[in-house]
């Protein structure tokens, strides 16, 4: 997209490439790709890094039924899969690419297996696969779901949080009642 025109009746949207679409309403639902119309204050894009044991991983028994969340600086999360993976990730850091790097990559991988060591000592983990992407902070930690200032008839979901499924679902009920003309009991939560 290379610009976007609000008017009383619409909006229209011009591409680089040369056309020009319109219509009622528009919502800009794109990942972490920041539209040059849509406020991102204080969104940044990041790093992380995320791996999976092998198949009937030894584990404690309480764990098969939680997902651990530790809120320390780097965090780290652990929960398991129907066919016994223990799944850990964390370690993020500022930097869209930073994930790209695969000499990182193996010593961001050592560093969660280091910490989920220090939080399950009796766990021994055989990591069969490991990954990294780029993930989407903000300032608060919510998303935002919210009308775009100064376009009218144009919404913005952007997923920032970490729970993109739910805020999607969320953001589904916000920006709909929205169009519809009404007013979603949960918008005021992620419009800053």
């Amino acid at each position: 997209m290379a610009e976007a025109f609000g008017d009383p009746e619409g909006v229209t949207l011009t591409t680089t490439a040369g056309p020009a679409v319109r219509a009622r309403a528009v919502v800009f639902c794109c990942g972490y790709e920041f539209p040059k119309c849509v406020p991102t204050d204080g969104a940044k894009v990041v790093s992380t890094w995320a791996l999976a044991s092998r198949p009937r991983t030894r584990c404690p028994e309480w764990l098969k039924r939680t997902l651990v969340w530790e809120a320390s600086s780097p965090y780290l999360y652990v929960r398991t899969t129907p066919d016994g993976r223990v799944v850990a990730g964390g370690e993020d850091e500022d930097g869209p690419t930073a994930h790209a790097d695969p000499e990182r990559l193996r010593r961001k991988c050592a560093q969660v297996v280091a910490a989920l060591g220090e939080l399950l000592p009796a766990l021994t983990l055989k990591v069969e696969h490991r990954w990294a992407g780029a993930f989407g902070t903000s300032a608060t930690g919510l998303p935002r779901i919210a009308a775009v200032p100064g376009l009218p008839h144009a919404w913005a979901v952007m997923g920032f949080g970490g729970n993109g499924i739910t805020y999607s679902a969320i953001a589904s009920e916000i920006v709909a009642a929205a169009i519809r003309g009404e007013r979603d009991p949960d918008a005021d939560l992620f419009e800053a």
